[in-house]
């Protein structure tokens, strides 16, 4: 297959199971061509519209079968452990048609945040678990990736159990989630728990988003939960959480820089068939130095997310880590909202009907640039 320009290339330390060949990360790239052209057309996000659904089941499932989910999973959970450069191109052609499904949150987020904790019978479970496509985990840690360190549930150790209380806000996907991936404050550290979503106690606020899919407040009223579902604490949960947040925000502007190159490239074809004053309008020399500015805009991210993909696994020193994450971020956050607009703006008055998927990626755009620190808090970062 012929792969689109400015697309992201991967790299990783050698492991087990790593696809680092130029053929392995052809194979991979080729591989979510043809799923998001066969099962994940955009065209689907207008019926997906009407129901009351953050994504797709029966393709989440797909790519579950396809063992997208496993793809960062340790080998000996079951999982592929193909690494950072194969999950970015995957989310990258999943970014082209504005997928909805959980990949970043699931199979990304939360599989590296158990990925870096402490071996146990619950971590294993829900690796091998997530794996399989049997539980959907989200990582609550909005507060905590801000600093806000005293808004944390606190979690208080009784005889036979711990309790909860507090809540976590803009958890994203929470209403479809298993269970949740909770940071909590325990005797003057960080703990790290796995809280099912049937825990009683738990209650669940969902708010819809600009792209249809919902984040929400998740409070904790005297939650009761078993010993063993403490998954870790201390610094072990503090460098896990960072590391993990740092893979979420490469992936993420992975998927923005498949998402703006579809959509400067729907904006060009649509800059080649609409005629005004008896030519196309993109004959117009004003159009063409504006879609000149936006590809360059496109490259300069791409450039900047694959140096990222590259170099995060590589990296042992998390400040480095830190500044190649938000650098992805921003670059791609920024270059997204700018192209996406603009191919708003270009497309005239038809890219506000219904009939229109341009709008898809603008209000996808949004959504994802402000997850996890928007455009300006990385750049403070």
């Amino acid at each position: 297959m012929t792969h689109p320009e400015g697309s992201i290339t991967m790299g990783r330390a050698p492991s087990a199971g790593a696809a680092d060949s130029p053929e392995e990360q052809v194979m991979v790239r080729d591989s979510a061509i043809s799923f998001r052209q066969r099962d994940a057309q955009i065209s689907r996000l207008k019926t997906l519209k009407q129901s009351d659904l953050d994504f797709d089941p029966a393709v989440w499932r797909a790519m579950v079968e396809l063992g997208w989910s496993a793809m960062l999973v340790p080998a000996d959970c079951d999982g592929l452990d193909l690494g950072l450069g194969a999950a970015a191109i995957v989310v990258e052609e999943l970014g082209r048609v504005v997928a909805p499904e959980p990949l970043i949150e699931t199979a990304g987020l939360a599989v590296t945040l158990l990925g870096q904790l402490p071996q146990s019978s619950q971590r294993q479970r829900l690796l091998r678990d997530t794996a399989a496509g049997d539980v959907m985990p989200v990582v609550c840690a909005t507060e905590y990736h801000a600093g806000k360190i005293a808004s944390l549930p606190v979690a208080e150790a009784k005889t036979a159990h711990f309790a909860l209380n507090g809540s976590c806000d803009c958890v994203p996907l929470a209403r479809a989630a298993s269970g949740f991936l909770l940071p909590a404050q325990l005797e003057g550290e960080i703990g790290l728990f796995w809280v099912p979503r049937s825990t009683r106690g738990l209650t669940i606020e969902s708010r819809l988003l600009a792209d249809n899919t919902s984040h929400a407040k998740v409070s904790l009223n005297e939650v009761e939960l078993d010993h063993n579902m403490l998954l870790g604490r201390g610094a072990c949960v503090e460098r896990g959480l960072a590391y993990a947040m740092d893979v979420a925000h490469v992936l993420t502007a992975a998927y923005l820089c498949g998402l703006m190159a579809q959509a400067l490239a729907s904006t060009i074809e649509y800059l080649c068939t609409r005629k005004q004053f008896g030519r196309a309008i993109g004959s117009f020399q004003a159009l063409q130095h504006r879609a000149v500015d936006l590809f360059i805009q496109s490259e300069l991210a791409s450039s900047v997310v694959s140096a990222a993909v590259a170099c995060l696994d590589r990296s042992s020193d998390p400040i480095e880590r830190t500044i190649l994450a938000s650098r992805a971020k921003f670059r791609a956050g920024e270059a997204a909202l700018l192209i996406t607009r603009a191919a708003i703006q270009m497309h005239g008055a038809i890219a506000f009907t219904y009939e229109c998927d341009i709008g898809h990626h603008l209000n996808r755009a949004m959504v994802l640039g402000s997850r996890r620190g928007n455009t300006p808090w990385h750049l403070r970062r």
